[in-house]
């Protein structure tokens, strides 16, 4: 088995390390913690023009169609920088069961404005019968 990387990992890796290495700094990083939400706006569209936030969604959908190789090179490089970004909670938890599970109108609502920077996503998770009456 090839465990190296591919031209298209490559490729993701150097477009958001170089995002990441010039967007990153310790001033907006502090200007981003103290916000009510702790993220860079700005950032994050500047992610979502380099259509990096599209790299899981499927094409159809206005992203690459890549997979979770692919994704993960990015929060990598999210997490390298600490890119006060919502990567993980965004791309990871929140379009990735949408883009495997989700119907063609859950797909068509969510994964589109997620790939433009315009939605925030994330996981939620229920335990049926946990609740405390």
């Amino acid at each position: 088995m090839d465990f190296r990387y591919s031209d298209e990992q490559n490729t993701i890796r150097e477009l958001a390390r170089g995002i990441f290495e010039k967007e990153v700094t310790p001033e907006r990083l502090k200007a981003a913690e103290a916000t009510p939400d702790r993220f860079d706006a700005a950032l994050w569209k500047t992610l979502a023009e380099a259509n990096l936030l599209g790299v899981a969604v499927p094409e159809a959908q206005g992203g690459m169609g890549l997979g979770l190789p692919e994704l993960c090179t990015l929060l990598e490089e999210a997490g390298r920088a600490v890119a006060p970004a919502p990567a993980l909670a965004a791309l990871a938890l929140g379009g990735l069961p949408i883009a495997k599970f989700g119907s063609e109108a859950q797909r068509a609502r969510w994964l589109a404005p997620l790939a433009a920077g315009d939605a925030l996503l994330t996981a939620a998770l229920d335990d049926a019968g946990s609740e405390d009456p």
